[in-house]
């Protein structure tokens, strides 16, 4: 019975040091989303600005979405640019995505014009602005290695008792320890 009940501890044993290994591991970093929509009417500008803290990747997707022959017919004209205040990144026409590496922190400004087409002059379009940071591998702070490489001697010499015990000796108790 007691056997039964020292595999139960070695086991839970080693699932809490698994959980504290799991718990050392920070989670990913999120992305910063600027989604938006909105409907053209004659020519529209719109400008969107994001605080980026860190390198990563910055990805600006603009969609025409005029149906043609309908009042919200396809835009006639559509592009969109990125820039980070001192020189533009990217440059656009048309709808379409662009993914940039980011390495520097800043302000980063995306600018879309539209000028709506078709018999109404009237057009629809959406934008979305996604920036994913890079995720940098977290190292297990030493004093989890410590607690681990401790368990796992624990656990050793426990056996080591065991079996010492199973064979009869009695000289490996250690001092202080009584045997039982």
């Amino acid at each position: 019975m007691s056997e039964q009940w020292g595999k139960r501890i070695r086991a839970g044993g080693a699932l809490f040091a698994l959980v504290l290994a799991m718990l050392a591991v920070s989670p990913a970093s999120r992305a910063s989303t600027l989604p938006g929509g909105q409907g053209v009417l004659g020519s529209l500008t719109i400008t969107d600005s994001l605080q980026i803290s860190g390198p990563g990747f910055l990805s600006v997707k603009v969609t025409d979405l005029g149906v043609p022959l309908t009042i919200g017919d396809r835009l006639s004209s559509l592009s969109f640019s990125i820039d980070n205040g001192k020189s533009p990144l990217a440059l656009h026409e048309n709808s379409g995505e662009v993914v940039l590496g980011i390495n520097a922190a800043g302000l980063y400004t995306v600018c879309i014009n539209a000028v709506a087409g078709g018999r109404f002059n009237i057009g629809v379009l959406s934008w979305q602005v996604v920036f994913t940071p890079s995720a940098t591998p977290v190292p297990l702070p030493a004093g989890v290695w410590l607690l681990l490489a401790g368990v796992g001697a624990a656990i050793g010499l426990q056996r080591r008792r065991g079996m010492l015990r199973s064979r009869g000796d009695e000289s490996f108790t250690g001092p202080g320890l009584v045997s039982c």
